[in-house]
């Protein structure tokens, strides 16, 4: 009798056995289509950062000059002017309304403003950057911003995105506002400034403006 008993039950360890080395494949598969999702999703990032940095090189709100010379902020910006410098009446209440709303310096979200768009509302990078603080379209949309050329509701997006990359780097501007041009990834990436031409003018020149007496 126990010969008759032993393939049954030699068959359906098998089947055991096998259905557990097809689960492992299966769970072994979706583990791996997670991971290259997130890897998908964190380039994308990083790639639409670097339109966004690339575009703004020919930017005439940018007036970057391009170099070669990695990891160095150039110690020029700018030069400042009443003229250049005048945020449009019709924005003042909105830049207040914004630093007191998320607590970032009205000076400094004056100085992003007028470094990425110069104060206007309609511009538009190649990259599809939008508004007076230039947002990207994933940004906006994450930041609650439904109109981005909306003038206050862009000005309010680009206040909360600065606060948390504030937030983010424990209060350090230059981190923060390197961030804003090429992203989290990069600085994160890099340790630092990334080494790109026009972000670390970038950093440089909002920098420069808000150190002025005259913003």
């Amino acid at each position: 009798m126990s010969i008759t008993i032993l393939p049954y039950i030699d068959q359906t360890l098998l089947q055991q056995q096998k259905e557990a080395i097809a689960n492992s494949k299966k769970q072994e598969v979706l583990n791996q289509f997670e991971a290259a999702l997130n890897a998908a999703a964190s380039a994308l990032e990083t790639i639409q950062a670097d339109q966004k940095a690339f575009s703004a090189t020919a930017s005439p709100a940018s007036s970057v000059t391009v170099s070669s010379e990695p990891y160095s902020i150039s110690s020029q910006t700018a030069p400042v002017t009443s003229a250049s410098l005048n945020c449009p009446a019709e924005l003042e209440a909105y830049f207040k309304e914004a630093s007191e709303t998320y607590g970032v310096d009205e000076r400094l979200l004056k100085s992003i403003a007028k470094t990425e768009s110069s104060f206007q509302s309609d511009a538009t990078s190649h990259s599809g950057a939008m508004g007076i603080m230039q947002l990207m379209p994933a940004t906006a949309s994450s930041l609650g911003v439904s109109n981005a050329y909306d003038a206050r509701e862009n000005i309010l997006g680009g206040a909360k995105y600065i606060s948390q990359l504030l937030q983010q780097y424990q209060g350090d501007t230059s981190l923060a506002l390197a961030a804003y041009n090429a992203g989290s990834n990069n600085v994160n990436k890099y340790g630092g400034i990334p080494p790109f031409t026009e972000t670390q003018n970038y950093v440089s020149k909002v920098l420069g403006y808000y150190n002025s007496e005259e913003l």
